[in-house]
């Protein structure tokens, strides 16, 4: 189209809208590039090997449940942390209740240790991208005709066993660089009789 068919007020309104546009490119452009670069966390949780596996140090009666959490963005995603927020039991009329004396607590890295000591990290340094990582929920062991399952949480808790029955528990995976997510896994504690045949039956990723 001519120029000549544009009257001068025409022409200005069209240039002062391209200095508009172009200041906001440049305002927004680094963020914009920056968002889509960005890692993303993601979780994959089964019953099935390598996620779940005899303990090497008893694999006859313990047997180890693992998280596989995802890096599925563009860049690498840097200090990750799994943290447990709650846990529910499935009651006698079929619903989850929430477990009152169950306290939030990260969950420590399958391999990867603390400088200097045999623990387990609680933050991983770092996940390269379309790549993962296990992190360690927990052992199921089986002494003295019973079952219990013992989160790997940053403490030990021994007065917060998981007995044979049904459970959720409420995640929240974060990092430095990605945005936090929350995943809620539904598994079974399994009584003695059905506990090396069926892992923990049922080990499921909720709906998101």
């Amino acid at each position: 189209m001519c120029l000549s068919k544009f009257s001068p007020q025409n022409i200005q309104d069209i240039g002062a809208v391209a200095t508009v546009a172009a200041v906001v490119i440049a305002l927004f452009r680094d963020t914009f590039i920056a968002r889509w670069n960005r890692a993303k966390l993601d979780m994959r949780f089964s019953n099935k090997p390598p996620d779940y596996a005899p303990d090497p140090s008893d694999p006859h009666r313990a047997f180890i449940a693992r998280l596989f959490v995802l890096n599925t963005g563009r860049s690498r995603v840097e200090k990750v942390q799994v943290v447990a927020e709650a846990a529910s039991r499935m009651d006698e009329s079929g619903e989850f209740a929430l477990v009152p004396m169950f306290f939030p607590m990260p969950l420590r890295w399958s391999f990867e240790y603390l400088a200097g000591s045999e623990d387990r990290a609680l933050i991983a340094d770092g996940i390269p991208r379309g790549a993962g990582q296990h992190c360690d929920l927990g052992i199921l062991n089986q002494y003295a005709g019973d079952t219990r399952f013992l989160l790997a949480t940053e403490v030990r808790r021994v007065d917060f066993e998981m007995r044979p029955g049904s459970y959720r528990l409420h995640l929240r995976i974060a990092a430095s660089n990605a945005d936090a997510i929350v995943r809620t896994i539904q598994f079974t504690v399994p009584k003695p009789t059905d506990a090396r045949s069926q892992s923990l039956p049922d080990a499921k990723i909720l709906k998101r």
